[in-house]
């Protein structure tokens, strides 16, 4: 890596889904670069599906000297431009990458910090035959990816066992 002396963090602005081209590009320059991704489960068709995203979309953090990489940097394929007011660049704090760097896994992405239901708690049922419905939670099963939720159902309180993921919190 070339870091030099008067290298500093910036934010450079990629068109729309090239952020890891950008990242190739100018990581064969030398520089370092902070390319943080996020790993985001979704619902589809009743199935969880698992992908991979960028955590800031459309922005990445290269760490260069401006006087000597800028107009390389500006011209890379993908790059649409290094944030600045006017014809003044801002630099990001170190304390900033290094709080982002902090939360990487082995694999660059970041796992956000998922709700935790506290037993008592109301919920709501998001997919599935009990859309809708609002119950409590109980626990959660010993796999941790399923929880018991209390309901009540014409006039019965009855547990259901379902995924963790098709409930959110009601608070």
């Amino acid at each position: 890596m070339s870091i030099e002396k008067d290298s500093k963090w910036y934010v450079i602005h990629t068109k729309s889904g090239q952020e890891d081209e950008v990242d190739l590009h100018l990581s064969r320059l030398g520089l370092e670069i902070l390319n943080p991704k996020l790993i985001q489960e979704r619902i589809v068709w009743g199935c969880l599906k698992t992908s991979i995203k960028p955590l800031f979309a459309g922005y990445i953090f290269a760490k260069f000297n401006a006087e000597k990489y800028l107009h390389t940097i500006q011209y890379t394929r993908g790059v649409r431009q290094v944030l600045r007011f006017g014809m003044t660049l801002f630099p990001v704090e170190e304390e900033i990458i290094q709080n982002i760097q902090s939360r990487l896994d082995n694999n660059g992405c970041v796992e956000l910090k998922k709700e935790t239901l506290v037993p008592g708690s109301s919920v709501q049922i998001n997919v599935g035959a009990f859309s809708g419905l609002n119950g409590v939670f109980d626990r959660e099963t010993s796999d941790k990816k399923r929880v018991v939720i209390l309901l009540d159902v014409m006039g019965v309180r009855a547990q259901v066992v379902m995924g963790k993921q098709f409930l959110s919190s009601m608070v």
